[in-house]
């Protein structure tokens, strides 16, 4: 007869958690274990001392996640403000419902947030958790310590232990000394449970800081074929010293990627003691993690917000429902006075037509940059230049400003 898990006889409740936990009705490639353990996390205020998951308290936390409180500013101390750098690119071509290029990152000044369970990295914000020298009193403290991850879980969720706590923590204590083979497991889903928790609260826009020579070489290149619908789309450059992203980065939103040789191995006694202030710290770091060998070339700059169906902030907007919905920033609103439009598209600089952007697509471009706000910027477009491994700049619209260097 199979044996039931520790883990699933005491995760009560996760019907409810189920519901709360949107994001799962999506694709994911966490393990059912990892799911369960994560249904708990998502939904629950992670600092609460007892039973608080009630709707009202999610979304009055939800709604403060960007106010200066002394929680945020104290989670994010340890981390620099990181200086924008003078370009940053956006590389795009994703269709739209009529089957053409969305150019609405332009048009209306989107920026796309991506939770990370979409990247196309399945490394990302999951670091390995070493399992190697879990010993009984390690795992009887990550399940029994007060204010550690797990048993706040379980005072919010779990009606056993709310109803009776001490004979729910000696049921639990024996079933651990039972089950070491469940041990490494029960470790493994902290980090599942710590990425979902970061894509059902974050998302992210992603931009590269090239110089003007990797942006028409090789790398760029290879840039062009992976996100610019290989290179059918269109980039876009972006001002880095524009108040956004100065405001942004001041706020430590925007930042660049750590590239690791080696991958992050944690400890489970990390999350012994947790608090939100930790919460916050933890999937901050994570997010800016990725492999130096497989990505380092990318030159990654991340910006990430709270997405939220209860978040109020005059940037923040959503479209879609269930698994369509998307979360977006604008960096200025169409509905704003003509001066206000001019002073958030001011953040874009030029737009770049990938070699093998078609006529309909520069044309759609093309009039865009015609009218206010965008007529400041520049269009250009590449050619794959004849004698080496570089794309040539042309001139489309604009004034004639000194272009990229040809790659060497």
């Amino acid at each position: 007869m199979r044996r039931r898990s520790w883990q699933g006889a005491f995760f009560v409740g996760r019907r409810v958690a189920w519901r709360r936990a949107e994001y799962f009705s999506r694709r994911s490639t966490l393990s059912p274990r990892d799911k369960l353990v994560t249904a708990y996390l998502l939904a629950m205020p992670l600092s609460a001392p007892g039973n608080r998951g009630d709707r009202e308290i999610q979304t009055k936390a939800r709604k403060s996640l960007l106010d200066p409180t002394d929680v945020l500013v104290n989670a994010l101390k340890e981390f620099p403000i990181h200086k924008p750098p003078k370009r940053l690119w956006r590389f795009l071509g994703r269709m739209d419902a009529s089957g053409s290029i969305d150019i609405s990152a332009l048009t209306e000044g989107k920026l796309n947030l991506t939770p990370p369970d979409f990247f196309n990295d399945p490394f990302e914000m999951w670091v390995g958790i070493a399992t190697e020298s879990l010993t009984e009193e390690i795992m009887l403290r990550s399940v029994s310590s007060p204010n550690g991850l797990f048993m706040k879980a379980m005072a919010i969720h779990s009606p056993a232990f709310q109803k009776d706590p001490v004979s729910f923590r000696r049921a639990l204590r024996a079933k651990v000394r039972a089950t070491p083979d469940q041990w490494a497991g029960h470790a493994r889903s902290y980090a599942g449970s710590i990425k979902s928790l970061g894509s059902g609260s974050l998302g992210a826009t992603c931009f590269s800081a090239f110089s003007a020579s990797q942006f028409t070489g090789e790398v760029g290149i290879r840039h062009w074929a992976a996100y610019g619908n290989e290179h059918r789309g269109y980039a876009i450059e972006y001002n880095g010293s524009h108040r956004f992203f100065a405001a942004v980065a001041e706020a430590k939103w925007l930042f660049p990627v750590n590239y690791l040789k080696k991958r992050l191995l944690i400890d489970l006694p990390e999350f012994d003691e947790w608090n939100d202030a930790k919460m916050w710290r933890t999937i901050r770091a994570w997010l800016a993690m990725k492999s130096a060998r497989a990505w380092g070339n990318e030159k990654e700059w991340r910006l990430i917000h709270p997405i939220s169906n209860d978040f109020t902030h005059p940037a923040f907007r959503y479209e879609g429902d269930g698994s369509k919905r998307r979360y977006y920033l604008r960096l200025w609103s169409n509905t704003e006075p003509i001066e206000g439009q001019e002073s958030g598209a001011a953040a874009i600089s030029k737009v770049w037509l990938g070699c093998r952007a078609d006529d309909a697509l520069e044309k759609r471009i093309l009039a865009a940059t015609e009218q206010p706000p965008l007529r400041h910027v520049e269009v250009w477009k590449l050619k794959p230049c004849e004698r080496s491994f570089a794309l040539l700049p042309v001139l489309i619209r604009g004034s004639l400003t000194k272009p990229p260097a040809p790659a060497a």
